[in-house]
């Protein structure tokens, strides 16, 4: 549950990677209203999800707004 804004953000080069937990190097969410506006995400790594990993199908309803995504990672 929760809410997140993030507003003129820069997630850059990081990394999430604890093998049974690991996911979005930058952002990782299990459920919530998210809202990320303006925001850059670039060579951020994880085991699963790259850059952002979204969790809750159901309950996670992020929203991604004049973002930018470049040089993310994940092998799954």
């Amino acid at each position: 549950g929760g809410s997140v804004l993030l507003v003129d953000c820069d997630f850059v080069g990081n990394s999430a990677i604890h093998a049974s937990l690991s996911g979005g190097g930058a952002f990782h969410t299990v459920g919530g209203a998210h809202s990320i506006v303006n925001c850059r995400f670039s060579g951020n790594t994880a085991l699963r999800g790259g850059a952002v990993r979204i969790l809750g199908a159901t309950t996670a309803t992020p929203s991604f707004v004049n973002c930018t995504f470049s040089g993310n990672h994940a092998p799954t």
